[in-house]
């Protein structure tokens, strides 16, 4: 139904425990019902979202993604070595994603960040990039989750900052990777249309 109504990725859980599964704020697992989900998933094309997983579910949907030569999506998420809030990824997480082809988006929420400067953001960008590859990582700005923003990115309008300071410290070519061309190359090879 949802894939017929044009549905690609699907948010397997937000917040505690759901029928999918348990949330970053728990330590459960898929259910017996969240693996049949991801492996429909699988079968129709829905990427699954790992955002607001717990650690256990992520793992079980990337061996699943693994097992059916799938992949993962983390759309919105930061980085735990530089934060260690647990709806944040693990390093070991961010590599996951990258050999399952996967793509990581890096949101803007300061409790997330470890602080509330756009440098907080270009910290987790330029983390992501050295431990998954430059190729992994998105923007997953969060913008629509948030009441709280990096005080120099209050809003989209304000997101030709962080070009400029990913343009400064890695160049244009990786500003535009970050900015949109990870994720459409994303798009292009996984979500179908």
């Amino acid at each position: 139904h949802l894939y017929e109504r044009g549905v690609r990725i699907l948010t397997l859980v937000w917040k505690d425990v759901c029928p999918v599964g348990g949330a970053y704020d728990t330590d459960e697992g898929l259910t017996d019902f969240g693996r049949r989900v991801v492996e429909r998933c699988f079968d129709l094309g829905i990427t699954p979202d790992l955002s607001h997983a717990s650690d256990p579910l992520f793992w079980e949907t990337a061996a699943v993604a693994g097992e059916r030569g799938g992949t993962i999506l983390v759309s919105h998420s930061c980085s735990r070595a530089l934060c260690p809030h647990r709806r944040n990824l693990t390093d070991e997480m961010a590599e996951r994603v990258a050999t399952l082809d996967g793509v990581i988006g890096v949101n803007l929420v300061p409790d997330h960040l470890g602080g509330n400067r756009l440098a907080d953001a270009v910290d987790h960008i330029l983390h992501f990039a050295s431990v998954a590859g430059s190729d992994r990582v998105a923007l997953g700005c969060d913008f629509d989750g948030t009441d709280e923003l990096p005080v120099e990115l209050p809003n989209v309008g304000a997101l030709p900052l962080l070009w400029d300071a990913l343009a400064g410290k890695r160049g244009e070519d990786f500003a535009d990777a970050v900015f949109y061309q990870n994720a459409a190359r994303f798009a292009a090879s996984h979500l179908k249309p």
